[in-house]
């Protein structure tokens, strides 16, 4: 078995809306659950050196395995199509007819 984990510890659910937490420290050290359950070969990456020095375990060595791996989140600029009827059939159109 092999765990790799992407944590931005932003706490955060999918397009950024916040947990509501009442407060509570949600913050949990992932490689010490790993470790407390049996898991020998742990590691947490914060940098993308220790990234590309822990590869060639995460994917050549027998398991079990858990890695952390930090990410910073960053918002992302959505491309959505234009919402033009006539455009959007003329494209459709014009894309069919070039076959």
């Amino acid at each position: 078995m092999k765990v790799k984990v992407v944590n931005t510890s932003q706490h955060k659910l999918p397009h950024y809306s916040t947990i509501a937490s009442a407060g509570m420290d949600l913050r949990a050290n992932l490689e010490k659950i790993a470790q407390g359950c049996g898991i020998v070969t742990t590691k947490t990456i914060r940098k993308k050196g220790e990234l590309l020095s822990a590869l060639p375990h995460i994917f050549d060595k027998d398991g079990p395995l858990f890695f952390v791996i930090k990410v910073r989140a960053e918002p992302l600029d959505f491309v959505l199509p234009p919402k033009d009827g006539a455009f959007l059939k003329d494209r459709f159109r014009s894309a069919v007819l070039r076959g």
